[in-house]
């Protein structure tokens, strides 16, 4: 059996190259894996406890008492993809009846939705990267610290893949569909904030990861027609925003600084329409 970080990074490769459903099905294996390890149901085996099985990693019912070991963490991409996709829709609230439905036209790393009748016209980005782990995967016992992140990373790859899958269902025989990827994509979102917030875990450069993840949280509420809670999803993200720069951290957005400064332009503009996630 692969190691999770194996597993993670394979996944990442996946999502990147939008092969979404192959990594929905290895990411909620790799969670499984995680949870028989957190019970103490399970083992992980480094190399040195293997006793020359070739360096592959098997999972054996024992206990999880291990040493702390370390990873870090980081957003992957194509070096020549935005990390946003860009998306001008039209919105309605969640309250109109109308069975209309947008259907999604994919121009390079933009793609636009367009409707059949009239609502107010808002862009909206999605933050395409998954995140990838970097480190010795196996030369780090897996103890219950390591297993909490990675699980952490395994849950918003998740919602990640079920969020951009929804957008190759925006066709009309397939809406009911695409709503159903949306409402797993936020439920997975929200339970890896959960978990991102919890003192004991402290992921790579936790800000671009809080900002990355109610980003999509903001875009998912606004495609839901829930406009209240994406304005408070871009609020959090303005004032994040304004932390970073405050503590001249700017610089630990990377590529994505211009990304997330046009989705909180709207609530620093007096002529902007609402706020777009």
């Amino acid at each position: 059996m692969s190691h999770p970080v194996a597993q993670i990074n394979q996944t990442s490769f996946q999502i990147v190259s939008g092969e979404y459903d192959k990594a929905i099905v290895s990411l909620t294996s790799t969670l499984k894996t995680l949870k028989l390890v957190l019970s103490g149901d399970a083992k992980i085996l480094i190399p040195d406890e293997m006793n020359g099985n070739d360096g592959d990693c098997y999972m054996n019912v024992h206990d999880s008492s291990s040493s702390s070991g370390s990873f870090e963490y980081d957003f992957f991409s194509k070096p020549t993809s935005s990390s946003f996709i860009k998306i001008t829709a039209t919105v309605r609230d969640r309250h109109d009846n109308s069975t209309d439905e947008p259907g999604i036209e994919y121009i390079g790393c933009n793609c636009v939705a367009s409707y059949n009748i009239s609502h107010q016209k808002l862009q909206t980005s999605i933050f395409r990267e998954p995140i990838i782990v970097r480190g010795d995967q196996f030369r780090a016992p897996l103890d219950v610290h390591l297993c909490e992140e990675l699980t952490y990373v395994a849950i918003y790859n998740l919602a990640l893949s079920h969020h951009l899958k929804s957008l190759e269902l925006s066709s009309a025989p397939k809406r009911n569909l695409r709503r159903v990827y949306l409402y797993k994509a936020l439920s997975l979102y929200e339970h890896s904030h959960q978990i991102l917030m919890k003192q004991t875990i402290n992921v790579g450069v936790p800000v671009i990861h809080s900002m990355a993840l109610v980003s999509n949280l903001g875009q998912i509420h606004h495609a839901l027609g829930d406009h209240q809670k994406a304005e408070m999803c871009m609020q959090y993200l303005l004032s994040t925003m304004m932390y970073v720069i405050d503590c001249g951290k700017v610089d630990s957005l990377g590529n994505s600084m211009d990304g997330f400064f046009d989705i909180i332009m709207p609530l620093v503009s007096t002529d902007e329409p609402a706020p777009a996630a």
